[in-house]
């Protein structure tokens, strides 16, 4: 008795065949699978296919089950007291076929891949690498697959997707200490593998009904408020201007640690392309006119400035940074007041109303340049895919230009992490600032100034108005004011709340602009917030 592969090839290229061998006699089995001449090698081997084939595991894997299935087959007949003879293997391979629903071509196989090599040569493969959610899609599933290998288990069948490996998963990730938003989303990145593979054809029948067991619980909704937007659009400390221009600019001091001037974002204008150098006005340190210079062909910026516009510009108009980041300024349309946006997530067509604040950072980047440069000017290559991966770096800037903003006001958030909830320390405001927090920005203001919700929703591209809902925070003001009806108790606490907090409030931004012009010490300033708070009972 002999096994061996052959290359049944008339050109460059033919069918794998399993040659039986009994008695002198032989008989050619078919798995069904193709391979060039050049990609096959020892067929006496149980892997014939050589790795310059792109789906060599895939196909030695198939042939490797196949080959196996021809050995049930001698076993049973040697069980049965019957010679296995190359006429009775061959029908009995028929009869097996029958049994296991095997198909006959290799495109149609199902249920003869192992999962992880679909996963990473099929599944991760087919993925568009220029999107922001490439790298999100990846991480959540090699997750799993450090699970899958964790388990001891690297040639899992897809067969094997039960509800009791969704269990033991959900109990990894929760020792792991994922969230358990995270963990859901771990699960679903999964599930929609699984139904990739089984429109692919990879397997018949996959098992994605398995539901999360872990609570989940509405997220805190974490947005700006109008005086911190206020607040960030007029601090112009981060705005570039040469030392020939204004001797007193400090932008520079906000870049302590960058190499060089690695901060600086050099710009190019279209109307100064053929005429290089036009003249623009030389002020002394007062700001007052001393002459002209000349300015070459690029605007100049700071990182700190474009991160911060590029964030306003998102609080304005609701983009994503996938979106925000391929504005273009011919994407306005100047006789509607609008922007006409192809969302990269959805793919379809948003329309963005211009408001004031979109108004003025539009003029202040489209001045001076093509209708088919980039709005916004950024530290990398000018390209969408360079662009989008700039986001990692924008939240770190960020958080940094939150904390020069002075935005300290402590933040309490929730861990759910298994079936128990706890309740994260406290952390300053600007530590959880990213740049999707502009898009929740948006949605909550515009519903707090009475923006109706369905325009909301439109604008922001959402399906419904449940997952607008997701975005926008509750109304603190509203609240407070729920039950001003009431009136106070005659008396020594007589005295409007209102009234007493508007006192205090004056007197403490009193004492924060003397703190502010170097008028007291921080060590003044402290004390004495501290006397007015206790006076006031807090």
């Amino acid at each position: 008795m002999n096994l061996y592969y052959k290359l049944k090839s008339d050109k460059g290229y033919g069918y794998v065949i399993l040659i039986y061998t009994h008695l002198s006699k032989r008989i050619e089995l078919s798995p069904s699978v193709k391979c060039n001449k050049k990609d096959f090698g020892d067929g006496k081997k149980d892997n014939p296919i050589k790795k310059t084939d792109n789906e060599y595991e895939g196909k030695n894997q198939v042939l490797r089950s196949f080959k196996e299935n021809v050995y049930l087959v001698i076993e049973k007949l040697k069980s049965e007291g019957v010679e296995p003879t190359a006429e009775l293997v061959k029908l009995g391979m028929k009869q097996f076929k029958r049994e296991l629903l095997v198909v006959k071509h290799i495109d149609t196989l199902v249920d003869k891949f192992p999962l992880l090599y679909v996963l990473n040569e099929k599944y991760i493969k087919s993925l568009d690498k220029t999107t922001t959610y490439y790298r999100s899609i990846c991480y959540r599933l090699r997750i799993v697959e450090e699970f899958i290998k964790n388990r001891g288990d690297v040639q899992i069948d897809f067969r094997e997707i039960d509800n009791q490996f969704y269990s033991e998963l959900e109990i990894y990730l929760v020792n792991k200490e994922f969230s358990n938003s995270t963990s859901a989303k771990i699960i679903s990145q999964f599930r929609q593998f699984l139904l990739f593979a089984q429109r692919e054809n990879f397997v018949s029948k996959v098992n994605v009904d398995y539901k999360t067991k872990l609570p989940v619980g509405s997220k805190k909704v974490i947005s700006l408020n109008p005086s911190q937007i206020e607040v960030m659009y007029n601090y112009r400390d981060f705005d570039y201007y040469p030392i020939e221009e204004n001797p007193t600019s400090t932008f520079s001091k906000h870049y302590g640690g960058w190499i060089e001037k690695s901060y600086i974002i050099k710009d190019e204008l279209f109307e100064t392309i053929k005429d290089p150098v036009t003249k623009r006005a030389k002020r002394d340190s007062n700001g007052m006119i001393v002459g002209m210079i000349s300015r070459n062909k690029f605007n100049f910026y700071t990182t700190y400035e474009v991160v911060k516009d590029m964030f306003l510009f998102s609080v304005a108009t609701g983009l994503r940074w996938s979106d925000c980041v391929k504005v273009k300024v011919g994407d306005f349309d100047i006789e509607n007041r609008e922007y006409s946006i192809i969302q990269q997530k959805t793919k379809e067509e948003v329309p963005i109303i211009e408001n004031e604040l979109s108004k003025q950072l539009y003029r202040k980047y489209s001045k001076g340049k093509s209708v088919l440069q980039y709005l916004f000017p950024l530290n990398c290559l000018k390209s969408d895919f360079t662009r989008q991966n700039y986001l990692g770096k924008v939240n770190l800037h960020l958080k940094e230009i939150g904390r020069i903003l002075k935005f300290n006001n402590s933040v309490n958030t929730i861990r759910r992490v298994g079936k128990n909830p706890t309740k994260n320390p406290s952390v300053p405001f600007y530590k959880l600032m990213s740049f999707h927090m502009g898009r929740r920005t948006h949605a909550t203001i515009g519903n707090k100034l009475g923006v109706d919700m369905k325009s909301i929703s439109q604008q922001m591209g959402h399906s419904s108005m449940t997952m607008t809902s997701k975005y926008i925070g509750k109304d603190d003001d509203k609240l407070k004011s729920l039950f001003d009806f009431i009136n106070p108790i005659v008396g020594e606490e007589s005295i409007p709340q209102t009234a007493i907090e508007s006192s205090l409030e004056s007197k403490l931004e009193y004492l924060k602009s003397m703190k502010d012009k170097g008028m007291i010490t921080d060590e003044i300033y402290s004390n004495r917030v501290n006397e007015l708070l206790k006076e006031s009972g807090f």
